[in-house]
């Protein structure tokens, strides 16, 4: 599992690095990854996610959400000065193995 998931990560950095240069952009989906608690993580894999997106003015919105490896990332350009709020549903996992998350950008 840890060497199909490091193999994939730097696969999907390199998609990062060239489809968000000069382009607003938006990842969205199963990151395998939570980053605000030690729910589900890598720390190698946390780490270069962080530092992918801070070099290429990512936002992720979703990096407070406990219990969350589903995530939403946007472009800072595109979010600006939007008033972000984070709404979660599916506690009990009734609907997935996931609970499901979605970002509210308001101006």
């Amino acid at each position: 599992r840890h060497k199909n998931f490091t193999e994939d990560l730097l696969m999907q950095l390199d998609d990062i690095d060239r489809l968000s240069a000069n382009h607003n952009f938006c990842i969205v989906g199963d990151f395998n990854i939570s980053f605000a608690d030690d729910f589900y993580f890598t720390k190698m894999g946390r780490e270069k996610l962080i530092k992918s997106f801070e070099n290429n003015n990512i936002k992720l919105l979703t990096i407070d959400t406990k219990e969350c490896i589903d995530h939403i990332a946007i472009s800072e350009k595109f979010v600006g000065l939007s008033d972000i709020k984070i709404f979660e549903w599916n506690y009990d996992y009734s609907l997935s193995d996931h609970k499901g998350v979605c970002v509210d950008l308001k101006l």
